[in-house]
């Protein structure tokens, strides 16, 4: 007589002898679990696109952590170049006068002076990384939809922060020399009084300079990342991320560049508009003065000043709010990367699936 089809429960294979026997007594079952809740961010390799809002979704999710911490290392950044800036003009005053009685010399030095402030804005592209590590930290917990405040993104850094901190330092510094390098044969020869050949040399040493930023910037993007992420050393996050970038390394040049670019066209479209609000209500400001019989050299000054303050307070929020989406962008690809390279995306779900 056949056996109850419930007896096949009870029951087991034995492979060397082909038969059916009794099932060990308190066999383990597998037990039903709901599906781990869908994050913020996919566990899975992003589409190119979809990397893009990454970004976004990140300054939405954690707004205080990315924004926030932004805007106080950018407003912490404009106080140390301005008091920079003013220590030197305060030292060099003497230096300074002669310049400007001289039109020639004075024409110079606003073409230094303004390959300076150039040369700053693209150095200071190094922030991106102390903030990308602190948005690994908020892309982390958005996988797992878990809500990251500033204080938490703060504590969950700690150990790695000075690290963090020389990290940015040695990039900015690096991208410095590289510029000094590239532009010293231009000073050589503008020192034995060759004006043409120097201004020569000074294009294509800028142009060297570009190429080599934006390769340098490329290779070492994930720096920050693997430092806050993976607690690793300098050293070793410098040749984690070279190797991480040396694959898919035009997806990732695409995807940091066309997101920087797009960043900045959307902070113009939203900045532009204020700044010209701002001047406007200063001439309307300066009119209603002088119409009415208040002195109109007080008010102008007046105005100037309210407006330099409103327009330095947009600038900076603006900043904010673009560095903030360049370093969520940076530390979303990074993941993307991660999971593309390593198979990330199952060291996430294994997790989830633990915790549900």
């Amino acid at each position: 007589m056949a056996e109850p089809p419930s007896a096949a429960w009870a029951a087991r294979m034995d492979w060397r002898s082909g038969t059916l026997v009794a099932a060990a007594p308190g066999a383990p079952r597998v037990e039903w679990r709901p599906p781990p809740r869908p994050g913020v961010l996919s566990r899975r390799p992003l589409r190119f696109f979809e990397g893009l809002d990454g970004g976004f979704r990140l300054i939405r999710f954690a707004p205080a952590l990315t924004v926030g911490l932004s805007a106080i290392v950018f407003t912490l950044w404009t106080l140390l170049i301005g008091v920079v800036i003013s220590g030197l003009a305060w030292a060099g005053t003497g230096f300074l006068s002669e310049v400007f009685s001289d039109p020639d010399a004075a024409a110079g030095f606003s073409i230094v002076a303004q390959f300076g402030a150039f040369a700053l804005s693209i150095s200071s592209l190094s922030l991106v990384h102390l903030l990308a590590g602190v948005g690994a930290v908020a892309a982390r917990a958005a996988f797992d939809s878990r809500r990251m405040t500033l204080r938490a993104g703060w504590l969950a850094l700690r150990g790695v922060r000075l690290r963090l901190v020389l990290v940015t330092g040695l990039l900015g510094l690096a991208h410095l020399l590289a510029l000094a390098v590239l532009l010293l044969p231009a000073l050589v020869v503008a020192g034995l009084g060759q004006s043409t050949a120097s201004l020569v040399l000074t294009g294509l040493g800028l142009l060297g300079w570009c190429a080599f930023t934006l390769y340098f910037a490329l290779r070492t993007a994930f720096v920050g990342c693997t430092v806050a992420h993976e607690r690793r050393t300098i050293r070793q996050a410098f040749v984690r991320s070279w190797r991480l970038t040396g694959s898919g390394f035009w997806r990732t040049l695409g995807q940091l560049l066309l997101g920087w670019y797009l960043s900045n066209q959307l902070v113009s479209i939203i900045i532009t508009p204020l700044v010209v609000i701002a001047y406007v209500l200063t001439i309307l400001a300066v009119i209603i003065g002088i119409s009415s019989g208040t002195g109109g050299t007080v008010m102008l000054l007046s105005a100037l000043a309210v407006v330099a303050v409103v327009v330095g307070a947009l600038t900076i929020a603006a900043t904010a709010v673009l560095f903030a989406y360049l370093a969520g962008l940076v530390s979303v690809v990074f993941f993307d990367r991660l999971m593309r390279a390593e198979g990330y995306d199952l060291v996430l779900l294994r997790q989830a699936e633990a915790e549900a």
